[in-house]
């Protein structure tokens, strides 16, 4: 773990001079195109390893990507299509617009695993995981292709029969009304109109002129019609079907409302299942967004991968600062510099004039052994 002040010194997150990300190991490291890495990165610079084995597999992975390099390239662009899945899945769980955001990790996932190269480097990772991930999305999507619609109408068309019947009851009662009033209108051919009232449900209204007419009607035949409420402008009127259909209608919405919770709840029950998965799916994705983006800073900056030994010799060779350099105008160049440390020789003192860039040689070497 690296301390407050060394963090500081060295300008790894913050400029000293502006208190700004600009000009820092993390700014010029930082070409991940996902922002997993981003934080993976964050990590490695802050809690550096000294397992060698470690240091030596990051090596070995890096350097593989040059003898890749049109593949790397192409799965750097699979990356682009990640969003944030760590913050995306923490909104799935706290069931935040829960169905929206799991179709959209849903989508993500999905289009990456059509990527033949993208696929074999998770295989790689770590099959068993790979598989249980790919069934899992395989699962969702299938609900989604051919269920779920929008988070608004859950269930597509001609999916689901029962589905169709509450939908045709509830969300096309309009056609069902003009139906009625019209055959209304033929009856007792007199102009009415049918219309919702919030505390009354579906009734007709029957306008002054024209009600002693209908009365008259009413009373002379054998109808299903009862008033329902007197009005300055007319009278209003409900019959049997009416009262049948409202009733329908609040039937249906209730059954539809209950198909869409159970349907939520099984995808809920699905993703507590797997959601442990998931976050162990983005560890590999950032670790691979990881080694393709150091091997194209290695690229774009001519650096090289280090030799590593057991013992604490230590040779820099005609080495520049990883930051100030790339931030030179293009006339300039940096000096090389050299440093060479043995067992016996460890210690040195560096007797340069003022503003001859001792601070800038020290944090270097540092930055190139971090």
């Amino acid at each position: 773990f690296l301390d407050h002040l060394t963090v500081k010194n060295l300008e790894i997150f913050e400029w000293s001079y502006q208190w700004t990300k600009k000009h820092t190991l993390y700014s010029v490291l930082n070409t991940c195109v996902t922002s997993m890495w981003s934080r993976l990165l964050a990590s490695r610079l802050l809690y550096p390893t000294q397992n060698i084995t470690l240091i030596r597999r990051s090596h070995e992975a890096i350097a593989r990507w040059a003898e890749m390099s049109n593949e790397a390239k192409i799965i750097r662009e699979v990356l682009k299509w990640f969003g944030d899945i760590p913050r995306i899945a923490q909104t799935i769980t706290q069931k935040k617009r829960f169905i929206v955001t799991l179709y959209a990790l849903t989508q993500q996932i999905s289009e990456a695993h059509r990527s033949e190269y993208f696929v074999r480097e998770m295989k790689k990772y770590n099959q068993q995981l790979f598989e249980q991930i790919d069934m899992f999305f395989a699962t969702t999507a299938w609900l989604f292709r051919d269920t779920i619609h929008d988070e608004d109408d859950w269930y597509a068309e001609w999916k689901n029969n029962e589905v169709d019947r509450l939908r045709q009851i509830s969300w096309h009662t309009d056609e069902l009304l003009l139906q009625y009033q019209q055959s209304l209108i033929e009856l007792f051919d007199i102009p009415l109109k049918v219309k919702h009232v919030s505390n009354q449900w579906y009734v007709f209204e029957v306008t002054p002129k024209d009600v002693q007419k209908f009365e008259t009607l009413l009373n002379d035949g054998n109808y299903d019609i009862v008033r329902a409420q007197t009005l300055k402008t007319g009278q209003r009127y409900t019959s049997s079907y009416l009262l049948e259909l409202q009733q329908k209608i609040y039937s249906a919405e209730e059954e539809l409302v209950t198909y869409q919770k159970n349907l939520a709840e099984e995808l809920w029950r699905e993703w507590q299942k797997n959601c442990r998965l998931v976050y162990e799916y983005v560890d590999a994705i950032a670790l691979l967004d990881l080694n393709i983006s150091m091997w194209l800073y290695m690229m774009h900056h001519d650096r090289t991968i280090p030799e590593m030994n057991l013992n604490h010799d230590l040779s820099i060779v005609a080495w520049r600062h990883p930051v100030v350099e790339t931030f030179l105008p293009h006339e300039e160049q940096f000096i090389p510099n050299t440093l060479e440390c043995k067992t016996d020789s460890f210690f040195h003192i560096i007797t340069w004039p003022n503003m001859w860039w001792k601070s800038t040689y020290m944090r270097q070497n540092a930055l190139i052994l971090l």
